[in-house]
């Protein structure tokens, strides 16, 4: 394997965990005070 191919693998990980990371986000931005909502109410009851 060459050396450009091995950057270009790393670079698609690094791509991969980025968009998932950026996916969670948006997921937790959206959902995250009704999940606040549920969880204090778990909590308190």
């Amino acid at each position: 394997m060459s050396f450009l191919e091995e950057e270009n693998l790393n670079f698609s990980n690094v791509f991969e965990s980025r968009t998932m990371l950026i996916e969670i986000t948006i997921f937790l931005r959206f959902y995250g005070s009704q999940l606040m909502k549920i969880f204090s109410r778990l909590l308190t009851g």
